[in-house]
């Protein structure tokens, strides 16, 4: 059971990472995912608090491409079965442009990718090289109508090699957040200027996030090299309970002495060791799924 104000939360968690660009009533996000999706219906909100642009697919799976090159997005979400989808159809065709084309595209992403470990963002944070970006990369972005900006990741794990690809090739940001339906969507997001993938960055504003040990399962705060431990998670975005379920709403949520009320999400977390400061070195997480 998910408020008006659990969504208002989490939408606000969001809005409050965004830049001052990505505020911009010029934005325009493209929605394709299922509304009942409660990750399509955050960044709907959020669009809609900023009075940002929307633009709907015809839903037609098929005809997605089509979709983007006549709406020219500047916000495009997706799920890493997207991303994967986009990056294997890349490289399909890379590889049917022979060898010359090939050779190219591997030296521009190389050229690229070591940049991205390097952390030489430029001002906007973003990867930029004229020449490979003139040559190579501005026809990748022309895939998603060539205005995209920022690029979010979410509802599942996604590979390490598939987040570097989406950053490099189309010069956007691309970052990855953790949530949940019961928290509203949002419950974590990267930073836009984050260089590392496979982790889901650092709390929200909106809620307060904490490791619990599992002894039963050996997550505890004790591990090395981090301590690991189960997300549980209090704040304005976490939902009410489950309908007409107040049993099994009570297992999931435990007060605190000082009366903030905790959900148990279930899943694993740890702290990263690549974070960029010692804040968020504490609070980073990995999105395991290892328990639910």
């Amino acid at each position: 059971m998910l408020t008006q104000a659990n969504i208002v939360a989490a939408a606000t968690g969001i809005e409050e990472r965004a830049s001052p660009e990505e505020k911009s009533v010029e934005q325009v996000l493209f929605s394709y995912l299922p509304l009942a999706h409660i990750y399509e219906r955050c960044m709907q909100a959020n669009i809609v608090m900023q009075c940002n642009c929307l633009g709907f697919s015809q839903g037609d799976p098929l005809k997605l491409v089509e979709d983007v090159g006549q709406l020219r997005p500047t916000i495009f979400p997706g799920v890493p079965r997207v991303w994967q989808r986009i990056y294997d159809r890349v490289h399909a065709q890379v590889a049917a442009g022979g060898m010359i084309k090939s050779t190219l595209f591997n030296q521009a992403y190389k050229s690229k990718v070591g940049k991205l470990h390097r952390g030489e963002l430029d001002a906007d944070a973003l990867l930029r090289h004229g020449a490979w970006d003139a040559i190579i990369f501005s026809k990748i972005a022309a895939l998603f109508g060539g205005r995209v900006n920022l690029m979010a990741s979410g509802a599942a794990p996604l590979s390490t090699k598939v987040g570097e690809f989406m950053r490099t090739a189309f010069n956007a940001h691309f970052v990855e957040g953790y949530g949940l339906t019961e928290t509203g969507a949002a419950l974590t997001c990267s930073a836009r200027d984050d260089c590392y993938y496979g982790q889901v960055g650092t709390p929200l504003d909106c809620n307060l996030v904490k490791l619990v040990d599992v002894p039963d399962m050996e997550y505890l705060s004790t591990d090395l090299p981090a301590p690991r431990g189960e997300v549980w998670v209090c704040g304005a975005n976490v939902f009410q309970g489950y309908f007409k379920q107040p049993d099994v709403t009570a297992e999931v949520f435990e007060t605190d002495p000082q009366g903030r009320k905790w959900f148990k999400t279930g899943d694993i977390g740890q702290p990263t060791p690549n974070s960029m400061t010692p804040v968020r070195r504490w609070c980073s997480m990995k999105h395991r799924c290892e328990i639910k």
